[in-house]
């Protein structure tokens, strides 16, 4: 694969050069042709660095499936979600593992090549580079999965909702807003106020155009939360543990059940409640501003997904 690369590479630059003595040739178009000339790993096409080096609703390539080859320079963590800078031919680009540990990552990636293969979701400001969220990681000959924030990226079905709400259910008595009126930032910081507790709260941190974490304070149990804007609509990412202190959980879900964003009816709050930890939440909204509530269930953790449509 890296004789392809190679060879690819020095083809494309032959021909770059034989073009330069009649016109000339943007950055761009040469990276367009690198492109071209290397193979698809299983469906992911080589990234050139300057063609996602800006805002995804900039360049219009959000949820790309990409690959990357380059050096891991930088192994650290944002919010409890771990992330490798890697500086490839052309570029410095940004990977997301996600929930997992650092010490292990650097032990296995640090200061090597690699293949990083995944989804770009945009450019981060906080790190000054395009980022991919992980599929999967080739290294040493060994290939090793990290899709756990990148499987929020493709969840885009709509789930059937087995939970309809009553006629004569009680009705919150602050209706749903439109959450098309809101800026990204508004809709973030709506959702860390409606979601904080007495005890817990959430602050804003925008990691890329793309993604926005929640950061928790006020607890020691291990709550994550992000934000995705997509093309098919916003998704809120909750993953509450179901040890420990559950209580914390339970008023977490319960404050943001009441958010406006979502204004669901008494009945449904506690039916969702009632629900949580036991059996699998589907939940479906049928109104002018659809959303949908759905839950996946691990032997610790609970991940709920809250989904806007437009």
């Amino acid at each position: 694969m890296i004789k392809k690369i190679i060879l690819a590479l020095l083809l494309v630059g032959m021909t770059a050069g034989s073009l330069c003595s009649c016109q000339p040739v943007s950055k761009l178009q040469v990276d367009s042709e690198i492109s071209s000339e290397l193979e698809n790993i299983d469906g992911y096409e080589y990234a050139p660095f300057e063609k996602f080096n800006s805002y995804a609703e900039e360049n219009g390539l959000a949820g790309t499936k990409v690959y990357i080859y380059g050096e891991v320079t930088k192994i650290s963590s944002i919010d409890d979600a771990a992330y490798a800078m890697v500086k490839t031919s052309d570029g410095e680009w940004n990977i997301i593992f996600g929930y997992c540990s650092t010490d292990e990552l650097k032990d296995l990636y640090l200061h090597k090549n690699i293949y990083a293969i995944g989804v770009y979701t945009g450019f981060s400001d906080k790190l000054v580079s395009p980022s991919i969220t992980l599929d999967r990681v080739q290294c040493d000959g060994r290939t090793k999965s990290y899709n756990q924030l990148s499987d929020l990226i493709h969840i885009t079905t709509e789930e059937t909702s087995n939970n309809t709400a009553a006629k004569n259910s009680y009705v919150l008595e602050t209706n749903q807003i439109d959450y098309h009126t809101l800026s990204k930032d508004e809709f973030a910081k709506k959702v860390s106020q409606d979601f904080s507790t007495n005890k817990i709260s959430f602050d804003v941190n925008p990691y890329s155009d793309l993604t926005y974490f929640l950061e928790v304070k006020g607890t020691n149990q291990l709550i994550d939360a992000n934000i995705g804007f997509f093309e098919f609509g916003y998704e809120i990412a909750i993953t509450l543990p179901t040890d420990g202190d559950t209580d914390e959980c339970y008023d977490i879900l319960s404050n943001g059940l009441k958010s406006e964003l979502f204004g669901i009816s008494f009945d449904d709050q506690v039916d969702i409640l009632a629900h949580y930890k036991v059996d699998e939440i589907n939940y479906e909204k049928n109104g002018i501003q659809p959303f949908t509530i759905t839950e996946t269930k691990s032997d610790s953790f609970n991940m709920l997904f809250f989904r806007f449509k437009h």
